[in-house]
């Protein structure tokens, strides 16, 4: 396993352990927290077509309506969002965290979702083999031990010609929290190898109270207050461990698994802040007949750079 100052590994021994970091983390917070509604439509086939189109199947094939999908790291909702907008489809939902599943069972049961089975399984020893025309995991493998091993079982799991849809954390928006997640992490054990989330969510309390916040990781924390849900800090600022990716070392791991990145997509953090679009409009003719002449990934990761913590979250669609 590599270790880089610009990832969270402090916790970070093998497979195994970071799973069940993992596992007590999400036990403790369930992510993410309820949504105020959960919407079904009255069209059935109106994701899959768009989702097919959003890639250029005008045939709407490569995702059919009845296709079989895989939330891989569902969390407590979006294997129920999935089922809903999928509702012809076969649905499996899988997550390390049991209550995070039981959460997520307890919602599709009181909306009456029947498309929809839940596993607790851990990804990185999965079995699955060309068993879904549809893979989403969306903020998972980046929190696992060797998030490209973890990738090449979701790869395997596709079908020929399958999609999935893959969203890691932005190197250029992680650098702050990284920075704190370790720093807790150090703070509260010394030795940087700790599972007490409850001190931790404790002391980052304390940190936000005191008067040095207007200082600290360049008045990020200026961001949180003592009413601030403990489900958000523990997101955001006490993540067992976390890596973190430009476009350029994505498209690196995606080719080492045999799939093909496609295209960026729109991710919910994303939506939340009204980042809609990463293209760049230059207004020099030069500039901008340069930048609109590369294809999509090439201008995806310029804008990345160029925009840096102002650009989108690294996400994804990739093509087995």
């Amino acid at each position: 396993m590599s270790r880089s100052d610009e990832h969270n590994l402090l916790l970070c021994e093998s497979v195994d352990g970071v799973d069940e970091v993992n596992a007590s983390f999400y036990g403790r917070f369930p992510y993410p927290w309820s949504p105020t509604k959960f919407d079904r439509l009255q069209d059935p086939r109106f994701y899959s077509d768009m989702l097919n189109q959003e890639i250029g199947d005008w045939g709407h094939t490569l995702v059919p309506p009845d296709a079989s999908i895989w939330v891989a790291g569902c969390g407590a909702n979006q294997a129920v969002f999935t089922a809903l907008r999928f509702p012809h489809a076969t649905v499996i939902g899988s997550d390390v965290s049991a209550t995070s599943l039981e959460i997520c069972r307890a919602r599709a049961r009181g909306l009456g979702v029947v498309n929809l089975e839940l596993r607790q399984e851990s990804l990185n020893h999965v079995t699955y083999r060309d068993s879904f025309d549809y893979v989403l995991c969306t903020g998972v493998i980046h929190h696992n031990a060797d998030p490209r091993v973890t990738l090449e079982r979701l790869a395997c799991a596709l079908k020929p010609g399958g999609l999935m849809e893959l969203m890691v954390y932005n190197r250029f928006h992680c650098v702050i929290p990284v920075a704190f997640q370790q720093a807790i992490r150090l703070l509260c054990s010394g030795r940087g190898q700790v599972s007490d989330f409850e001190n931790e969510l404790s002391v980052t309390r304390r940190i936000i109270a005191d008067t040095l916040p207007s200082r600290l990781l360049g008045s990020y924390l200026n961001r949180y207050d003592a009413d601030s849900p403990e489900s958000m800090l523990a997101d955001e600022l006490l993540q067992p461990l976390l890596y973190s990716y430009t476009v350029e070392s994505l498209q690196e791991m995606v080719a080492s698994c045999n799939l093909e990145l496609l295209l960026p997509c729109l991710n919910q953090f994303d939506r939340e802040t009204g980042t809609y679009y990463w293209n760049l409009n230059f207004k020099d003719p030069i500039v901008r007949e340069l930048y609109e002449s590369l294809p999509d990934v090439r201008r995806w990761q310029i804008a990345n750079l160029l925009l840096l913590e102002n650009s989108p979250q690294s996400n994804s669609g990739a093509e087995q």
